[in-house]
């Protein structure tokens, strides 16, 4: 069965992705995704977001890259840090999905363009659709160096 073509796995998946990438270890909203019940609610927390799909593009220098998550959907880790226009900064994290796209040569220092889904979280926001879409949709992307990584 392909993720792409069962939306109830891609969910459940993507509750499995967030939770990890929040850094908490658990499911969204600190809830166990042992029941059923748990499950459904804690989808019905996720769609909305994930059917909006609020795309962003940040540009900002690379401060870390941490271990890749091979489990599931695989994904490059790795944090960059934006500039507003009145001058703050802000740290996000990129979630990018090396089953869809390529790998990226990336460097500490580095200047990168991410296009992708942003979701406002905490510690870190988190940008992820940094892909093509399977299904023709809108995607994103990661450009290094005037490379499109999608």
């Amino acid at each position: 069965m392909s993720l792409h073509r069962n939306p109830v796995v891609a969910l459940v998946a993507g509750a499995v992705a967030l939770s990890l990438l929040a850094g908490c270890g658990g499911s969204p909203a600190g809830r166990s995704l042992s029941s059923t019940s748990t499950v459904v609610a804690n989808l019905d927390a996720l769609a909305k977001p994930l059917q909006a799909r609020t795309f962003k593009t940040l540009k900002g220098t690379v401060t870390i890259l941490l271990p890749d998550d091979m489990q599931g959907l695989k994904h490059q880790l790795f944090r960059f840090e934006t500039r507003s226009a009145n001058g703050q900064t802000n740290v996000v994290q990129c979630a990018h999905n090396i089953d869809l796209a390529p790998y990226i040569p990336l460097k500490v220092g580095d200047q990168v363009e991410v296009k992708g889904v942003f979701i406002e979280e905490q510690p870190y926001d988190v940008i992820h659709w940094t892909h093509h879409d399977p299904k023709g949709g809108e995607g994103g992307y990661v450009k290094l160096n005037g490379k499109l990584y999608q």
